[in-house]
This record gives structure tokens, C-alpha cells and sequence, in this order.
């Protein structure tokens, strides 16, 4: 599981600025499970139009006061949240991982930048903590406090107020997880000879949370000046995972390519004398190379949009108008093929053809995607195993045994009858029904164990 805090410092006029993009950027490249916003400094969007453009599952929104403040808490779906309380400067709630079914405690707090209501803050941050003391607790925000002298890069400190941020700690049963990468999550963005920089965004934890998670790493990620001037930190709890090997799977966009036909055909007649799962197999393998050579659709839409912007930036009487028609054709021809992309493997049957909304297709694939993963099964005996390897062999213990026959010698059975002619079900049928059985199968689903779909013999 996955936790992404970010002070954000305003979210900007709407929810499709580019600072949330940023924003879901983020959440889609950290696979973030639950996000913590800090001064949002917005009261406008509710929970619901927040979970819909970040396709979360639920939010809480603390609203800002005027220009100050407001909190938003994102989670998907993986997680059970019951928001314990919530104020201006902290949600406090209890959350349950349905994978594992693990019950913690969350503490999102944003610091008062002032001072004048950090005890009452921490109060609250310990009743809580002295209420869940028996479960793992993780508090998580801007502090607006540094704990040692290293998290300032200047010798200016307050030494008072940072020893007793330390105490306040320390009575809460709660310490620092450190961090990797950048020293800093904040500066005042005054490019001098000494810029201010300080370590305000932390991770503190109580022992039962080490005890139950042994692998937790925190991230402070780079600090970018364009969109605020605090760094966004992220809590990983999964540590080293371990990822499927991705099987073949034939795309619908490979057929619009002007290379496929010649390059199936060339593979398919390498294996002409072995039998068909075989040659389908190496016809796999073979596609499998030619797809890695191809450059991602992205970045093909990317450079033709470039090309685009260069030839039209060039005065009116110099400019290749033939070049420029045959660009818009190839990104015509690459958006299409971006389309047939996202539809696959979203899924959507009910889609007309000629819709294009690929953001709609990204989250519902995204969706599917986690719907559709294991992370926990039981076997016969009731005990829940979380391993791939463990949950692998019992898929497929379960499926030998229910597929197998407990008759050993079948001698008692007698011999079938001779076919007949006149039985249909003996008759090889012809390739214009086996065509018309194809086109009367849904193009988008699933495919056979080989990898290619009704897309791909159809074309054939």
C-alpha cells in the first residue's frame, strides 16, 4: 500500500489545471493508494466531483477558511476508511486493508504554519493515538516544525520550539521514519546565494506499525517550484514486489500498421510443416519482438504534434502545405490507433464506434485493472494465502482436480458408434461459416491462451 501527501498550496481555479494533472500524474506513476492534500485553499468541489476526476473511490474534504487552509483525503478502493474525526488542521481515521484485512490507524495533519494552535493539535493527535494504542498508527502531513538541526539549511533555528516539537513526539509514542532522497521538502523559493530550505513533510510511526510492517520506505520526491514550494512525500509499505511476467496478447492497433500484414505473413510461413498451436506460439513470439521495436503511441502523437508546430510556425509562403496534410493524416492515423488501444482493453462493449474520450477508457481500464487482481484467495482448508506463487498453485490444484477423472482404466465402456455422414457434428464446416460464427463473437473480449482475440482471426 501506497500513501501520497502533497501541500499543494491551492489547487488552482479547476480541477483540470495543470497542477491536477500534475496531481493524477502522480497518483497514476506512485500507484498511490489513499492521497492527503494540505491547503487546498478551496471550498468549491465536493467529495464527489473530487473522487471523479481522480477516480478514487471516496473523499473527505475539510473546506478552507476564505484563502487558508482545506484538507482533501483521497482513497481507492482497496482500503475500508472510517473517518474518526476531522478539524482545520487534521483528519484523524481508522483503515482497513481488505487484502489482508489489516486494521490501522491514519493521522493527516497540517501544521499551523503560526504556532498558535499546535498544542491543541497534538492533543488531539494523542488522544487518538492513546485510544488506538493496541494498532498501527502512521501520522502523516506538514508539520510546519523541524526535529534536529540538519532539517534546516540555515544555523537560524528556534531550538526551543524544535525540542519541544521533540517532546510532543516522543509523549505520543510516536518517531521520525526517515527518508530517501532529496534533504528538503520546502524552500522559500528566493534563488539567492542561501536560499532557505527546510525538512517539514515527515512520516512518524508508533512501535506496533513496525512490528506489522516491517518494510515501510518513505520518498521525499523532487520539489517542483512551478507548482508549489513543497515537495510531495510518499510512504510505500509493500516494499520489493514482485510483478507477473506479462503473456502475449494481440492489440487491435497492430493491424492499422503498414508493416503488420507483411511482417505476420513472413512469420507465419517460417513454420509452415509444424502444427497450428505451435505456429500460433511462434507467431506470438515473433509479434512480441516487432511490438518492442515500435515506438509508444504517446510519444508517435508527440512527435507528429511537433512537427506540426514547426511547419506551421514558418511564414505562410514558405510553409510545405502538401507535408502539412500528409502530417494531420499520419495523426489522424495515430489517434485512431490510440482509440482502438484504450477501447480493448477497457472493455466497454456498449461504446459506439468513433467515440475518443481516451481519458473515460484510461480510468475505466484502471479500474478493471484493480477489480480484476487477486491479491488474497483461501484454500480448502480456510487459511488465506497472499503470495502469487501460493495463489498461483491453488488456482490451478483447484482446477485440475475438478477437471479430473477419478477412472483410471475405463475398459467397461463400450465402443462409440461409427460416424455418420449425415451427423453435422462430424463435418468439417466451411471457412465462410467459421467467418460468419466469428463475426457473430464480440471483437474486444478476452482472448485464447494463445494470445490472439476474434480481432485477429477475422483479419485473417
Amino acid at each position: 500500500m501506497r500513501i501520497l501527501g502533497w501541500n499543494c498550496q491551492g489547487i488552482g481555479r479547476g480541477l483540470g489545471n495543470p497542477k491536477m494533472c500534475h496531481l493524477a500524474k502522480m497518483i497514476t506513476s506512485t500507484r498511490a493508494h489513499v492521497i492527503f492534500l494540505s491547503k487546498t485553499k478551496n471550498s468549491k468541489f465536493t467529495h464527489a466531483d473530487i473522487s471523479t476526476c481522480f477516480n478514487m473511490n471516496d473523499t473527505i474534504v475539510v473546506p478552507s477558511l476564505k484563502k487558508a487552509g482545506g484538507l482533501w483525503l483521497m482513497w481507492n478502493d482497496d482500503l475500508q476508511i472510517f473517518v474518526y474525526s476531522s478539524s482545520f488542521y487534521v483528519i484523524l481515521d481508522l483503515a482497513t486493508d481488505k487484502s489482508t484485512n489489516t486494521k490501522f490507524g491514519l493521522v493527516r495533519i497540517y501544521g499551523d504554519p503560526y504556532h498558535h494552535q499546535s498544542n491543541a493539535i497534538w492533543e488531539q493527535v494523542a488522544n487518538f493515538v492513546y485510544d488506538n494504542r493496541n494498532l498501527p498508527i502512521l501520522c502523516i502531513g506538514d508539520m510546519n516544525e523541524i526535529m534536529y538541526d540538519s532539517d534546516k539549511s540555515t544555523t537560524n533555528i528556534n531550538r526551543t520550539r524544535m525540542y519541544a516539537f521533540r517532546s510532543i513526539v516522543k509523549n505520543c509514542g510516536l518517531f521520525d521514519l526517515g527518508f530517501c532522497g532529496p534533504a528538503y521538502t520546502w524552500t522559500n523559493k528566493i534563488f539567492s546565494d542561501q536560499p532557505l530550505y527546510q525538512c517539514l513533510y515527515r512520516c512518524l510511526v508508533n512501535r506496533e506499525w513496525c512490528v506489522n510492517f516491517q518494510i515501510s520506505n518513505v520518498y521525499n520526491m523532487p520539489l517542483l517550484h512551478c507548482f508549489s514550494d513543497h515537495a510531495p512525500i510518499l510512504m510505500s509499505m509493500n516494499g520489493k514486489e514482485n510483478k507477473p511476467v506479462n503473456t502475449f496478447k494481440f492489440g487491435n492497433w497492430w493491424l492499422k500498421e503498414n508493416d503488420f500484414q507483411d511482417y505476420a505473413k513472413a512469420s507465419w510461413k517460417r513454420s509452415i510443416t509444424k502444427p497450428f498451436a505451435h505456429r500460433t506460439k511462434m507467431l506470438a513470439s515473433y509479434l512480441k519482438v516487432w511490438c518492442r521495436k515500435k515506438k509508444p503511441l504517446h510519444d508517435v502523437i508527440k512527435e507528429i504534434e511537433q512537427e506540426i508546430g514547426k511547419l506551421q510556425a514558418q511564414p505562410l509562403h514558405t510553409q510545405n502545405h502538401a507535408k502539412d496534410q500528409q502530417l494531420s493524416t499520419r495523426y489522424e492515423q495515430a489517434i485512431t490507433r490510440l482509440n482502438d488501444f484504450y477501447v480493448q482493453r477497457a472493455k466497454k462493449n456498449w461504446v459506439k464506434d468513433g467515440d475518443r474520450n481516451t481519458s473515460f477508457f484510461h480510468r475505466a481500464i484502471a479500474k478493471r485493472r484493480r477489480r480484476n487482481t487477486i491479491l488474497s484467495i483461501k484454500d480448502e482448508h480456510d487459511v488465506t494465502h497472499f503470495m502469487l506463487e501460493k495463489i498461483a498453485n491453488i488456482f490451478v490444484t483447484y482446477f485440475r482436480s475438478i477437471f479430473s477423472s477419478s477412472v483410471q482404466n475405463p475398459t467397461n465402456m463400450q465402443a462409440s458408434q461409427q460416424p455418420s455422414e449425415e451427423d453435422p457434428t462430424y463435418s468439417i464446416p466451411e471457412k465462410i461459416e467459421i467467418l460468419e460464427v466469428l463475426k457473430d463473437m464480440k471483437r474486444n473480449a478476452s482472448p485464447r491462451p494463445d494470445g490472439f482475440n476474434v480481432e485477429f482471426y477475422i483479419a485473417t
